[in-house]
C-alpha cells in the first residue's frame, strides 16, 4: 500500500512538473506595458518576443524600462510601423534642470540593430579643455553644431543654465556642444569628460524652435531580425511570435503547444515542438511501470 502511495505520488510530482513547464512556455505573452504596446521583436517575458531582443525591455510597476549596459531608461513609445522606439534617461539635462548623468551607450551586439536616428541632437555639457570632442576625436575636431534645427544656441536661453554657470558662446571649450550621435558612436560621459547631456529629438515635421517644448529623450531606430518572415507565418496562423529559451531558436507558441513553423502546420499530433525536460517523462514512465507492477 505504502509503495503504491509512493508511486502515485512520483507520478502526481512528475506531470504536475510537466505541466508546469508547458505553461510557462506556451502560456500568453503580454501585450501590454502601461500604455505601451508589446509585440514582436520585443517581449517582457522569457520566451516571447525574438532572441537578440532579449531582455532589452522589461515592465515594472506597469511602466516599460528599456536597459543597456549604459543604464536603464524609460520607453516612452514605440511606433512598430517606422520601427521607432523613444526612450528618456531621468538622469539626462532638459530645460528645466540639469543632471549629473552616465551618457547613453550601447553594447556592440545591440548596436548592430539598434541606433539613435538622425533626428536627435546631443547636446554634450560642461565638458573638460581635454575631452576627445576638442582635441580631436578621433582624429579630428568635432565641430559644435546645431543638428536637425535644434541645438546650444536654443538651449542657452533655458532657465536650467541659471546656477550651472552659464559662460559666454565664446568661451573655449564651449559650455554645450551639439553634435549627432554618429559623429562619435557612444554617449559615453565619463570617456568624453563631460558632466552632462541633454538629447531632444523631432517627433512632427514641423520643427519646434522653443526648446522648453523639444521632445526630450533618445530616438531610436531598431530592425527587424533577418529571420522575421517566421513570425509572419507564425502570426498569420494566430499564434504568438516567441523563441526556445534554452536554444534561442523561433517558436510559434500556439494554444497549449509550440511549433518550429506555425500553428497551421504544426500540431501536437504532427511534429509540434513541446518544450520539456526528458527526464520527467522517464521518471513518469517508470512511476506507471511500478503501479502496474503492484
Amino acid at each position: 500500500m505504502i509503495i503504491t502511495m509512493v508511486a502515485l505520488l512520483v507520478v502526481m510530482s512528475v506531470g504536475s512538473q510537466i505541466g508546469d513547464v508547458g505553461a510557462a512556455m506556451t502560456g500568453g505573452c503580454r501585450t501590454f506595458c502601461g500604455n505601451i504596446t508589446v509585440d514582436y521583436p520585443f517581449g517582457i517575458e522569457q520566451g516571447c518576443g525574438h532572441p537578440k531582443y532579449r531582455d532589452l525591455v522589461y515592465c515594472i510597476n506597469n511602466v516599460m524600462m528599456f536597459h543597456v549596459v549604459s543604464g536603464s531608461y524609460e520607453v516612452v513609445n514605440i511606433d512598430y510601423g517606422f520601427k521607432l522606439l523613444d526612450i528618456f534617461d531621468p538622469k539626462m539635462s532638459t530645460c528645466a534642470s540639469m543632471h549629473k548623468s552616465d551618457g547613453f551607450f550601447l553594447e556592440d551586439a545591440r548596436a548592430r540593430y539598434l541606433q539613435p536616428t538622425p533626428d536627435n541632437a546631443f547636446m554634450l555639457l560642461g565638458c573638460s579643455k581635454a575631452s576627445p570632442l576638442f582635441e580631436g576625436f578621433p582624429d579630428k575636431h568635432l565641430p559644435c553644431r546645431n543638428v536637425t534645427g535644434m541645438g546650444c544656441d536654443a538651449f542657452y536661453d533655458c532657465p536650467s543654465w541659471v546656477g550651472f554657470g552659464k559662460k559666454s558662446k565664446a568661451t573655449r571649450p564651449p559650455p554645450c556642444c551639439g553634435i549627432p550621435y554618429s559623429s562619435i558612436g557612444s554617449l559615453n560621459l565619463s570617456r568624453l569628460q563631460c558632466y552632462s547631456y541633454a538629447t531632444a529629438y523631432n517627433s512632427a515635421p514641423i520643427k519646434v524652435a522653443n526648446p522648453r517644448e523639444w521632445s526630450y529623450g533618445i530616438q531610436l531606430s531598431f530592425s527587424l531580425p533577418e529571420d522575421s518572415d517566421f513570425c509572419k507565418s507564425c502570426k498569420a496562423s494566430k499564434g504568438v511570435c516567441g523563441y526556445d529559451v534554452v536554444k534561442e531558436s523561433n517558436l510559434c507558441l500556439c494554444d497549449g503547444w509550440n511549433s518550429t513553423t506555425s500553428c497551421d502546420t504544426g500540431n501536437p499530433s504532427a511534429g509540434a515542438t513541446y518544450n520539456y525536460r526528458p527526464e520527467l517523462f522517464y521518471l513518469l514512465f517508470a512511476g506507471m511501470l511500478l503501479i502496474t507492477a503492484i
